[in-house]
């Protein structure tokens, strides 16, 4: 399918759903409120999506405020998260309080995924912290949320559609991105909480260096996946906070979501 073709396609319906709403939502996995890694990944950001606020960022030893800024401009911008289910609308006749029963239901019937332990990974233009071994537990908790989630989201816009064009996808990516709203879910799905990015090569290595040393009591150590939280963003200019969060528990119950759509070659 050409890149072309794919925005043509969702003219229409874009369209209509920008004029009801920008506000987005997010599915995310999270450390605890109280877990280290939440503090240590706040000072980094310069924000908290707990409290929804801007918090006084730490000093990064040889490298200027106005770098670690921009390296970490978009991730402050999210939050500290790992996507489960990415930013989305609300579909038609879908509200918050459904979305919020919906991932308390799908917290119970979920359990935690265990990473035996975080690494530190210069990736494609960013940094993040791994697992260090692939999991599987971790793909099945992702592959559950996109689907779960997926009756309470809005087509994507011609301009969320035409962002997402701009960067390099494979014709894998781009029927996923046009299935599911997002472009790495299921196979191409990759477990990431996401520091910093988007400056140039040298200062990456700087800060990246820098991010091994604020994170090094993380860094090898295992942690859990035992947590999500639902991220709210008002508008699109906007940070995401937490407006509800949820233990996974793995527990039977009898209200479950209803499966939706499976992934086609």
């Amino acid at each position: 399918m050409r890149r072309a073709h794919v925005c043509v396609a969702l003219v229409g319906r874009g369209q209509r759903r920008i004029k009801l709403s920008t506000t987005r939502y997010a599915v995310y996995a999270c450390p605890r409120r109280e877990h280290p890694l939440t503090a240590l990944a706040e000072a980094w950001l310069g924000y908290s999506a707990w409290s929804g606020t801007d918090i006084d960022p730490c000093g990064v030893e040889g490298v200027e405020r106005d770098q670690r800024d921009a390296f970490t401009r978009s991730a402050r911008k999210y939050g500290f998260h790992a996507t489960l289910k990415a930013p989305f609308r609300l579909a038609e006749g879908k509200t918050e309080a459904d979305l919020i029963k919906a991932v308390e239901r799908f917290a119970v019937s979920q359990g935690p995924a265990s990473i035996e332990a975080l690494v530190a990974k210069q990736m494609a233009g960013f940094s993040a912290l791994v697992p260090r071994d692939q999991s599987s537990a971790l793909e099945t908790l992702a592959g559950a949320a996109v689907e779960a989630f997926e009756p309470y989201r809005a087509p994507l816009s011609d301009a969320d559609m035409e962002r997402r064009l701009a960067s390099p996808l494979s014709q894998k990516q781009i029927k996923l991105l046009v299935q599911w709203g997002y472009p790495y879910v299921f196979e191409e799905f990759r477990f990431h909480f996401t520091l910093g990015g988007g400056v140039s090569e040298e200062a990456h290595a700087a800060l990246h260096a820098a991010a091994l040393r604020h994170f090094s009591s993380q860094i090898g150590a295992p942690f859990d996946v035992d947590h999500i939280a639902l991220y709210k963003q008002d508008h699109g200019d906007g940070t995401f906070r937490i407006i509800f969060d949820a233990a996974l528990k793995n527990i039977t119950v009898a209200s479950r979501l209803p499966k939706t759509f499976t992934v086609t070659a």
